[in-house]
């Protein structure tokens, strides 16, 4: 858990397609410690959570738990 200032703001969820990142839910002035969003289906061998604004006002991201759940 971290102080409000540390919570990481802007980040998006991508999977990779034909050679391109795609993105799935884009995430913008997140001010909550744990974030859970729910996206549509997608089928994927390569995800990744890019991080756009790692901080309030600052620049280290804080990532301490990344977990994406399907079928």
């Amino acid at each position: 858990i971290e102080g409000d200032d540390g919570i990481t703001s802007d980040f998006t969820l991508q999977y990779y397609s034909n050679n391109v990142w795609v993105d799935v839910d884009v995430v913008t002035n997140n001010t909550e410690n744990k974030t859970t969003r729910f996206v549509d289906t997608f089928v994927a061998d390569k995800v990744r959570l890019k991080i756009l604004k790692p901080e309030q006002n600052g620049s280290i991201a804080r990532i301490y738990s990344f977990d994406l759940f399907g079928k």
